[in-house]
């Protein structure tokens, strides 16, 4: 929906045509297609003057995977692992959907710019970080039945993308860096119910 909106109807047309051409669905649900759509753009070259497009399909296809995925718990199970596992020992499990897109582009404040009502200039902040380059690492994630997107630090980025590969608490933590405070990231991954719970890893 970003990206139709970015491009206007006729050119998401013509994408959506090319796509079916190029790499027509492998299964009846066509829900499970548009994955190949973000190289598509990237190799267009009418669209190379607006080179954060292909990350904002790539948000577009994740938060649509997010809206797909099973529907967790409504509440997290008990995290008194926390305390009773060593972090070497421990996993924590993030509720299904949830994905992170490292950009060069400030995709996640494009993606939320286009979820605000229309009125005031709600892209003025989107435009001036485009034009300077600024990135982000948007975080995919379900909240009840919606699906939220957020702009996360690079240490809190880090840390994520070491727990969403099974990383152990740890090496999590390694990954993150000195720079990365953990409580605020659990407190805010318990308020926006990212968080499920907790696996502990054989020894």
């Amino acid at each position: 929906p970003t990206l139709a909106t970015l491009v206007g109807e006729a050119s998401f047309g013509a994408l959506a045509r090319d796509l079916w051409q190029q790499n027509p669905p492998q299964c009846g649900d066509l829900g499970e297609w548009g994955a190949a759509l973000p190289a598509l753009i990237a190799a267009n070259t009418a669209l190379a003057p607006e080179p954060y497009l292909p990350d904002s399909a790539r948000l577009d296809w994740l938060v649509h995977q997010a809206a797909r995925a099973a529907d967790g718990p409504n509440t997290p199970a008990a995290l008194e692992g926390l305390g009773a596992q060593s972090p070497q020992h421990l996993q924590l499990a993030l509720r299904p959907g949830s994905a992170l897109l490292a950009s060069a582009w400030p995709v996640a404040s494009l993606w939320s710019a286009h979820q605000q009502p229309v009125g005031e200039d709600r892209f003025a902040g989107v435009r001036a970080a485009i034009a300077a380059a600024v990135g982000e690492q948007a975080f995919v994630y379900r909240s009840g039945h919606a699906v939220r997107v957020a702009a996360l630090a690079p240490p809190a980025a880090a840390f994520t993308a070491a727990v969403l590969a099974g990383r152990s608490l740890a090496d999590a933590l390694d990954d993150a860096g000195e720079d990365f405070a953990f409580e605020p990231w659990l407190v805010q991954a318990l308020q926006g119910g990212w968080l499920l719970g907790t696996h502990a890893i054989p020894a």
